[in-house]
């Protein structure tokens, strides 16, 4: 590990020389800090990987632990850009600046970001009486009262640099070389707690990509636990339940529309979700009271074991899908018509021959001779490039699999 040590403090001399990890934990904050506030330090930056919104609090700990002003970190990039925003620590219009012009003249902080990771550095590499002189200290750190500062790379990729800086007040105690050693301490469970928050980040990114792919679909879609309370819903899944017309929660367990169905709804969810269970899927018909179609909901396994102990959830989870015919019919038409460029009758016509209807059958629901059906049909195949009544029942039916999601729905379940 690199360390450039601040001339102030030494006859304006820049002192520069390698240490082991091992005597940086023998002789530096070990003589600072008694062992379990170190430990509840480290632990608070562990959490802060998890927890985002500790990472202020964290990190004026820090800063107090080093008797810095405030401690700033900076993710990002390692293209020599630094962009303030990614700043936790500097006042808003600071960081404004900084990122508008000040952050191409700072000395210190923009070049420790290109630079290997473990290299700690502070104001000393640049001579006090030119750091001085210069519009970057005169307009900028002076203004915020900042002396000195001490950075150190704790993260360098080809993709990711991270920089902790820890600038001092006009009225603080110097850096001495306890700091530069606290700071090289400190710097493997930052970049271990960084990692684990972008880990994380991508994890939930995934899990929102994948949540939208389903909200597409029309058909509600359902994870729940052996006991049948819902762990994940669709939009579509999300309206059915809202609607309790077959299917609703109660005690946030799934329920059907009569106390039998739900017992039978419950024992097949926990078949089916069993880890030693055979069945690997079934089968239920869901009667509604409105005296609708009955919804057929069709059950899966979804296996999920964890090789840790106590880690239940969803360990033992299904998929339940179901379809809504009724609203379906009229969705996967007007589907038809923002995809494909149909007019109305064009698409009704469409939505009813690709559900098995007749021509002639259509033209008179629709009140129209079969041959003006038969002009509506030919424009049809002409927009969606078919040339079979088959190939547009294909459509009808990938229509129908995505009219679902294009409704907004604010409330989630």
């Amino acid at each position: 590990m690199k360390e450039v040590k601040d001339a102030n403090d030494h006859g304006g001399e820049t002192a520069a020389r390698e240490r082991t990890g091992r005597h940086i934990r023998r002789t530096g904050l070990l003589a600072m800090m008694p062992a379990a506030e170190l430990a509840d330090l480290i632990g608070a930056i562990y959490d802060a990987g998890m927890l985002p919104r500790m990472w202020p609090e964290v990190l004026e700990r820090i800063a107090a632990v080093l008797g810095g002003m405030r401690a700033d970190l900076w993710v990002g990039h390692p293209d020599g850009h630094v962009r303030a925003v990614d700043f936790i620590g500097i006042e808003p219009a600071f960081r404004m600046s900084y990122e508008q012009h000040f952050g191409r003249l700072d000395p210190v902080f923009w070049p420790v970001t290109m630079l290997s990771q473990g290299t700690i550095l502070t104001d000393a590499v640049v001579p006090r009486a030119r750091l001085e002189r210069s519009e970057f200290y005169q307009d900028w750190v002076r203004p915020q009262n900042v002396h000195s500062i001490a950075v150190v790379n704790f993260m360098r990729t080809n993709t990711v640099s991270g920089v902790l800086g820890v600038p001092r007040a006009v009225n603080g105690r110097p850096l001495d070389d306890a700091d530069l050693q606290t700071l090289g301490l400190l710097a493997p469970h930052l970049r271990r707690a960084v990692q684990m928050q972008m880990r994380l980040d991508a994890v939930a990114a995934r899990e929102r990509i994948t949540s939208a792919a389903l909200d597409v679909l029309s058909h509600a879609i359902l994870i729940v636990d052996a006991r049948g309370h819902p762990l994940f819903v669709n939009r579509a899944a999300y309206r059915l339940i809202e609607r309790a017309d077959g299917l609703s929660t109660h005690a946030g367990l799934l329920c059907a529309s009569t106390a039998r169905l739900t017992q039978k709804l419950h024992a097949l969810i926990a078949r089916v979700a069993a880890a030693s269970g055979m069945t690997r899927g079934g089968a239920i018909a869901l009667t509604r009271p409105s005296g609708g179609r009955a919804l057929h909901a069709l059950v899966a396994r979804l296996p999920n074991e964890s090789g840790w102990p106590f880690v239940t959830e969803c360990a033992h989870a299904a998929l339940i899908l179901i379809g809504d015919h009724e609203r379906e019919a009229v969705s996967s038409e007007d589907m038809l018509s923002k995809l494909y460029g149909l007019t109305p009758a064009e698409a009704r016509i469409v939505g009813r021959l690709g559900r098995g209807e007749s021509l002639a059958a259509v033209a008179d629901s629709l009140g129209v001779v079969t041959s003006t059906a038969r002009t509506h049909l030919h424009h049809a195949f002409a927009k969606t490039a078919t040339q079979r009544q088959s190939d547009l029942a294909r459509l009808v039916e990938q229509a129908a699999v995505l009219a679902g999601g294009h409704e907004d729905v604010n409330a989630r379940y």
